[in-house]
């Protein structure tokens, strides 16, 4: 009788004692999952397995977003990361790293990170566990949309704001005189496309279609017909992607180019042999 009472009380024991073991668990989890320092657990390749809700406040995606997906990050980032994440193989820890990272709207958020190597009972690398704060350090006051739209409108270069379907959202003062456009007509319904060379948007719209989100084509030239004339004028500068705010997942394209020379003649256009790799944007230039 007291050998089965002693097999009931440790039976009791060992219950109590797994009962509180999973009430610590449940425990510690909240305080992790509503600690105000973001956390995410990393398995191999920067799969995300866990994200606290710090976390997915400070980059936009629930955990149900990012789970079982790598985390993105800007292609510029991939170096410094690998070189991180060897480190990692070698059980050394990182701290206080400046960083760039990626939010789910597609802006960009400079954060400083931490990570600690996890390994598994073999002792290989098996994941790490990442710690970002937000780095205010070098940010600057953000500009107003107002303000940033009357430096775009009066800038003298060409600045222009398409869709996908390359239909007009913005222009300046100085590209509606390139493109003939008068100041106080509306720009809705206008697509730049119909206003450039056949030849330039042929060669340009394969290349932009297959940018990312932050992708840029840094030189490029378009021709377009001057109205006033027989001839054409000719702008050179940069493409830009940016989100569209107004369709989940969609791009905007930006061009800030200058007026290179104007042409008289269409038959023969001087186009460049060799175009310059890194041109000189200077964006608020005066005419």
């Amino acid at each position: 009788m007291s050998a089965c009472l002693a097999v009931v009380g440790f039976i009791a024991l060992k219950n109590r004692r797994f009962a509180e073991a999973m009430v610590e668990i449940v425990f510690l989890r909240r305080i992790v999952h509503w600690a105000p320092i973001p956390l995410v657990l990393f398995g191999r390749e920067r799969i995300v397995e866990y994200c606290n809700a710090a976390f997915e406040a400070l980059y936009g995606w629930s955990f149900e977003e990012l789970k079982g997906r790598p985390l993105p990050i800007p292609d510029r980032e991939l170096e410094t990361w690998h070189e991180l994440e060897q480190g990692l193989r070698s059980g050394r820890e990182f701290r206080n790293v400046r960083a760039v990272r990626i939010r789910k709207d597609g802006s960009e958020i400079n954060v400083r990170i931490s990570g600690v190597p996890l390994t598994d009972d073999n002792g290989n690398p098996a994941g790490l566990v990442g710690l970002a704060v937000k780095d205010d350090s070098n940010s600057s006051p953000d500009l107003s949309p107002s303000t940033l739209q009357f430096i775009a409108t009066r800038c003298g270069d060409f600045v222009c704001l398409t869709d996908e379907g390359h239909r007009i959202h913005f222009l300046n003062d100085t590209a509606r005189e390139v493109l003939g456009i008068d100041i106080k007509s509306p720009q809705a319904s206008l697509n730049l496309l119909d206003f450039v060379f056949p030849e330039d948007h042929q060669r340009i719209v394969p290349e932009l279609s297959h940018l990312p989100l932050h992708g840029s084509l840094p030189s490029v030239w378009l021709r377009i017909p001057d109205r006033r004339s027989d001839g054409f004028i000719q702008i050179h500068g940069g493409v830009y992607v940016l989100p569209d705010e107004q369709a989940s997942g969609g791009k905007q394209f930006a061009y800030v180019c200058q007026r290179v020379n104007e042409s008289s003649g269409l038959q023969e256009p001087q186009v460049p042999e060799s175009l310059p790799s890194q041109p000189d944007l200077r964006m608020c230039r005066q005419p």
